[in-house]
């Protein structure tokens, strides 16, 4: 789920249709996705790729890809998502990534935690980080991106399904 802004002048009818190749693999690209948040600001899904494993797309900006939501731990792991906000926010967002352990389906101990600051001017705009999940040992993991307010509430909230090998 994600946000892309069309422009129709003067256009009585319109329609978009998007295809996908039968030679689709790996991923989960469109079961089970929740809706975008309806707050004043909102996250698209979580986007998880790795250089290494040679795979990008091109969608305004260049997208690096890990379709099988599996990475080597040892290798940095980009993290990619759009906000989307009506406005500037007044004071410094804070960006909260959580890392859990999950076991028989099921999300329990957080095993890394981080934050760092970010950005918001109004409108749609791509978000880029590395992440380092060196230190977090095999396994399956849900990742999580929190974005606090000045004042430490959250405002938005998205997770995603991760394999480290």
């Amino acid at each position: 789920t994600g946000v892309i802004r069309l422009r129709a002048r003067d256009a009585e009818n319109w329609g978009l249709h998007l295809m996908q190749p039968n030679m689709r693999r790996g991923g989960i690209w469109i079961t089970g996705r929740t809706p975008l948040d309806s707050g004043d600001v909102r996250l698209s899904d979580l986007v998880l790729g790795a250089a290494g494993q040679g795979l990008s797309t091109v969608v305004g900006d260049t997208l690096t890809l890990g379709p099988l939501d599996s990475f080597d731990r040892r290798q940095p792991i980009m993290l990619q998502f759009q906000t989307r906000s009506d406005e500037a926010m007044e004071r410094q967002a804070t960006m909260r990534l959580i890392v859990s352990g999950v076991e028989d389906g099921i999300v329990g101990r957080v095993m890394l935690q981080t934050s760092s600051p970010i950005a918001f001017r109004g409108g749609i705009h791509w978000q880029r980080r590395e992440i380092d999940l060196s230190k977090v040992a095999k396994g399956s993991y849900s990742l999580g991106v929190e974005v606090l307010d000045a004042a430490g509430g959250v405002v938005a909230r998205r997770t995603t399904m991760l394999e480290l090998r």
